[in-house]
């Protein structure tokens, strides 16, 4: 389970305690793992990388934004089109 509201990646008893949140695919886990683990990751097919990018900025809005719209993440996601 992911949770922006709870911080993220959580494990199966949190997951359950979370009040939102979402599965993730085993990719998706792997990909995170990687990345928290500071190792390359596998090149991303457009629909992965879309698909982390949309996490990252859920993730950032939830605890940086106080509501106010991301410019910089809104470019770099109209660029990716």
């Amino acid at each position: 389970m992911f949770s922006h509201r709870a911080g993220g990646a959580l494990c199966l008893r949190c997951g359950r305690l979370a009040p939102s949140g979402r599965k993730l695919p085993p990719a998706a886990r792997d990909t995170l793992r990687h990345f928290l683990e500071d190792q390359h990751a596998p090149m991303l097919d457009e629909p992965a990388a879309r698909a982390h990018q949309r996490l990252l900025r859920e993730f950032l809005a939830e605890h940086l934004t106080d509501g106010r719209p991301l410019r910089a993440m809104e470019m770099w996601e109209e660029r990716r089109l």
